[in-house]
């Protein structure tokens, strides 16, 4: 059975070549990781009666060695071409992504790197017919 983070994974990796597929989850990610790399964060499920049966939240944080944020304005503009305003299918349901939003840039001292949060929303429709 495919997730939907499984499923993000697979096109951040297949679609964003800059990191190579490094591509984290917050619990492995660390001051050692190769970069550039990408972060996969999932955030809350929230059950709607709109149009969409669930809308759920995720983050992916493009981190770039601490050069210049061009990079990291790069890197984001290669993930949001990828995801952004995407259909994609998990178990034979639809759902679609969309980009919400991003962070300040963030100098990240502790991983010497440089990042911004990019959010997104994605929603699973309802097929039910009336």
């Amino acid at each position: 059975m495919t997730t939907v983070r499984g499923a993000l994974y697979d096109l951040l990796v297949d679609g964003v070549a800059t990191v190579k597929g490094e591509l984290w989850e917050p619990s492995a990610a660390g001051p050692e990781m190769i970069k550039p790399c990408l972060i996969l964060r999932e955030g809350p499920q929230t059950d709607t009666e709109k149009f969409a049966d669930i809308t759920m939240d995720f983050e992916v944080w493009p981190y770039v060695k601490r050069t210049t944020f061009q990079a990291v304005d790069n890197l984001a503009k290669e993930v949001n071409k990828v995801i952004d305003k995407k259909r994609f299918d998990v178990d034979g349901k639809p759902f679609y992504i969309e980009f919400v939003g991003s962070t300040e840039d963030i100098v990240d001292e502790e991983w010497d790197a440089l990042t911004r949060g990019l959010s997104f929303s994605y929603i699973l429709f309802i097929l039910a017919c009336s």
